[in-house]
Order: C-alpha cells, then sequence, then structure tokens
C-alpha cells in the first residue's frame, strides 16, 4: 500500500499515519490512558453496586418476612431464616450466603425460601458497605469479615456448615474457605471466576486490566486446601463471567466436585433454570460428597 493512501486512513477519528508521528501517539495515548486511569482508581465502584437501607427499614423488611437480624439487629452481620423456629425436627445443617455485587441480602431471600423447605437454616450474610452495614469493600475485609461470620455460625449452630456464593460472592465464598477449609462440609459457587484479573480482561478488552487490577479473589488458589463437596453454576452464556474462567476453576479443583451448565442461561437468568428438584438434588450432593471427580 501506497503511503500517501497510509496517510487517508484514520483510527478513532485520527489519521493513522499523519505528518506529525509524535502528536499522533501522544492522542492515541491519552485515548487509552483516560480509561486505564478510570479503572485502576474507581475499581470498588466498577465492582460493586450495593443497596444500602436504615436498621430501622431493615426491621421491617425482616418482620413482614418472618425472617431475623443475625446475631442481632444491634450487631447485624446478615439475615438468619431459621429452619427451627418453624419445625420440631432439627434443621440438616446451616447454608451460608455469600451475595453478588448488587443490592444487598434482603434481596436474596428466594433462595432462603428453596433451602428452608429442605430443612437447612439459612444466613444470608451482608458485606460490610452494603445494606444496613458500614466498612470497607477491599477483598481483604470481605473476606477477613466472611470468615468470623462463619465462625460465629458454627458455634452457635455447630455443623455441618455448607457456604454458597453467588458472582462475586464465590470469590469472598473461595477466599473464606481457604481459611475455614477444615470447618465446612461442602460449597456451591454459582457463575463463579477463576479470578477477578481474566474477568476484568474480559470486559475491558482493549486496555491492559489485568495488570491495573489491584485485588485478585484468586479462587482456584483460594480452594486448593478444600476437599469438596463442591458444585459448580455455569451459564451457558454468561455474559459478564466468561465460561472459560468458570470452567478453569472447575477443572482445576481437584476433590468431589459436579458441574451444572444452565443451557442458554445468562448471568443474571441462571435462576430461572432451577426449580425445587433441583435444589435438593444439589444440596443432597452437597451432604452426601458421593460423587467423585
Amino acid at each position: 500500500m501506497k503511503l500517501y493512501r497510509l496517510r487517508k486512513m484514520k483510527l478513532f477519528g485520527l489519521p493513522l499515519l499523519p505528518d506529525r508521528l509524535p502528536l499522533f501517539f501522544l492522542r492515541l495515548s491519552a485515548i487509552l490512558l483516560l480509561p486505564a486511569g478510570f479503572l485502576y482508581s474507581y475499581q470498588h465502584k466498577l465492582l460493586h453496586h450495593p443497596e444500602y437501607v436504615s436498621r430501622s427499614e431493615l426491621s421491617e423488611q425482616l418482620a413482614s418476612k418472618n425472617l431475623q437480624a443475625w446475631p442481632s439487629l444491634d450487631t447485624y452481620r446478615g439475615i438468619l431464616a431459621d429452619f427451627d423456629s418453624i419445625s420440631s425436627v432439627p434443621a440438616k445443617g446451616t447454608v451460608v450466603l455469600f451475595h453478588g455485587n448488587s443490592g444487598s441480602a434482603i434481596s436474596r431471600t428466594n433462595f432462603a425460601d428453596h433451602l428452608r423447605v429442605l430443612g437447612y437454616r439459612t444466613i444470608l450474610l451482608e458485606y460490610p458497605g452494603y445494606g444496613a452495614r458500614k466498612g470497607g469493600l477491599d477483598e481483604e475485609t470481605l473476606i477477613a469479615d466472611g470468615a468470623e461470620s462463619v465462625k460465629r455460625a458454627i458455634q452457635q449452630f455447630g455443623k455441618p456448615v455448607y457456604i454458597m456464593g453467588e458472582s462475586l460472592g464465590c470469590g469472598v465464598a473461595a477466599g473464606v474457605i481457604s481459611r475455614v477449609a477444615g470447618q465446612v462440609s461442602g460449597a456451591l459457587l454459582i457463575t463463579p471466576w477463576d479470578n477477578l484479573p481474566n474477568v476484568a480482561q474480559f470486559t475491558y478488552w482493549y486496555l491492559p486490566a489485568k495488570l491495573l487490577t489491584r485485588e485478585t479473589y484468586d479462587s482456584i488458589a483460594n480452594l486448593k486446601s478444600f476437599a469438596g463437596p463442591l458444585v459448580v453454576v455455569m451459564s451457558e452464556k454468561d455474559e459478564i463471567v466468561p465460561t472459560t474462567s468458570t470452567l478453569n476453576l472447575y477443572r482445576s479443583f481437584v476433590g468431589k466436585k459436579k458441574l451444572y451448565v444452565m443451557p442458554g442461561a445468562t448471568h443474571r437468568s441462571w435462576y430461572g433454570h432451577t426449580d425445587q428438584k433441583w435444589w435438593k438434588e444439589t444440596l443432597a450432593f452437597l451432604e452426601s460428597g458421593s460423587e467423585t471427580p
């Protein structure tokens, strides 16, 4: 191709080969550096979309749903759906849920409905900085707080305890498991990733996102000390967490495991592909650990 033709071609509205090359590259660098700087500086705002409620509002919402603040409203760490209060038969165990990156724990009560019917006590944990809780949103804070909550649940209710994560909550759950692995009887991870930098690169493909991501949420590393059983749920058409990331996590896990692929499901529509039979089958696998990798 002749040089004069290259000079007429444009990229992002700029000449591909202008007369003043230094000025061209300066402009191109500015175009790329602006979103890169935004990504680096505002990671927590991009990753977290919390819903805030006052404690009085939370108390009213819980009363209307026959739920309790846990451990109490004054020391609030999550929402308790206690099976023992509605049955004379002891609960089969406690399921601790780490929810996704938007809303708050009160918007996940549908999980407790399924689990209560199956005989499980459920704690819908709330993150610091979400709902009626204050605190930081960094990875270490969320994982340390989650580990403390799991320890308190075991002290109060005993074992078995099962951990459940949803989207971002899978990254938090895996981090928590790395600190209390011997105390956890099973884990259910819904639309999980292998690590956050890989997901960031998938989303911001036009930037060196892996290098700009300050937190890792490395689920592969965090699950190495966990023997299972592990259930992984993958949405076939997940547009947020790439299926390659979910499969990489599943394939790397060497303990007892099971994979569910939700045909045609997107990141947020997986729930519509489940029913009470699916929940029963999934919890039975976690409870028995009968399948081998």
